[in-house]
């Protein structure tokens, strides 16, 4: 999607128009505290790099056979 991940301690927070947006790269993005975003994978055994697993939550959903 960006390319990378952020930690929200990395974002440009700005109140503009009585608003608060968050700057993403050149874009000025209307910022809701709400938000989340989820992301899922096919592979039953994904391999995320060390920077990656520091800045995200990963949960492990996998169904096992009984």
């Amino acid at each position: 999607m960006f390319g990378t991940f952020s930690t929200s301690r990395e974002w440009q927070y700005y109140r503009q128009a009585g608003q608060l947006v968050l700057k993403l790269g050149d874009s000025l993005i209307p910022y809701s505290a709400g938000f989340r975003l989820y992301m899922t994978t096919k592979l039953p055994n994904p391999l995320y790099t060390p920077e990656t697993s520091v800045k995200v939550q990963i949960v492990n959903f996998a169904l096992v056979p009984r």
